[in-house]
């Protein structure tokens, strides 16, 4: 058995066919122990195989988001020449409101997609 705090408390019964709990020796125990110990370490290898997949996926997304939906690298290579990661002065003030244009361009332009697949039924 585990306490809440992560420590193994090791049990000197178990349950017995009729029900009522026997006592067992000391090596016995400890297999037991050791048998669920391991059950565990694989319940949590197998939950963290998924979490990491649906976190890689996650950070994907976001980092796509990011770069591709509400950033523009070939107009920031515009601005700055790629001599740095962000125009400055007053390229600075055009490359921003540039950007935004184009941001709500392709905003707009995903809605009005899933618009049209709403209407024709291709999303639920």
């Amino acid at each position: 058995l585990e306490t809440m705090f992560g420590e193994e408390v090791v049990s000197s019964f178990a349950p017995s066919a009729s029900g009522q709990p026997k006592e067992l020796d000391e090596d016995e125990a400890k297999k037991v122990a050791e048998k669920k110990r391991v059950q565990m370490a694989n319940k949590k290898q197998h939950s963290s195989q998924g979490k990491s997949t649906l976190n890689r996926t996650q950070r994907a997304l976001k980092r796509f988001i990011i770069e591709r939906v509400l950033g523009d690298p070939e107009l920031l290579a515009k601005y700055t020449k790629g001599k740095c990661k962000m125009p400055s002065g007053k390229f600075e003030k055009l490359y921003k409101q540039e950007l935004r244009k184009a941001s709500l361009r392709r905003v707009l332009l995903l809605v009005g997609f899933l618009d049209r697949g709403r209407q024709a039924n291709v999303l639920k």
